[in-house]
């Protein structure tokens, strides 16, 4: 059996540090069905990021920073792809791997975050 020991190097997380990583990756996945909720996930790494220096919480904040700024690269890109119509026999499937690819890290991340270890 696998056990849920923190990585090596990584501290477990604090009451307040869990509350904000999983309304940060919360937001991130309920971004999906309401674009804003995204953004409001991203606000809340940034600005928490200063406030809980521990290397568990940082790997959190810093892993919600970079699934939504290449998450929301991808969707552009993808986008850009579909209208045209060449690029939509690749921009449908991009789109695809760039939602799953997002759903994955967000739902790992609140596991990881439940369990109270670091992201990595």
């Amino acid at each position: 059996m696998i056990e849920n020991d923190p990585v090596e190097g990584l501290s477990t997380l604090p009451d307040k540090s869990k509350m904000l990583i999983m309304l940060g990756w919360g937001c991130l996945l309920a971004g999906w069905l309401l674009p804003i909720a995204g953004l409001i996930g991203v606000v809340v790494a940034y600005i928490s990021r200063k406030d809980h220096p521990d290397a568990s919480s940082q790997s959190h904040f810093e892993a919600i920073i970079k699934t939504f700024w290449l998450g929301l690269i991808g969707a552009i890109i993808s986008g850009i792809l579909i209208i045209t119509f060449i690029g939509a026999i690749i921009g449908y499937p991009l789109a695809i791997i760039v939602s799953v690819w997002v759903s994955y890290r967000a739902i790992k991340g609140l596991i990881r975050a439940n369990d109270r270890v670091g992201f990595v």
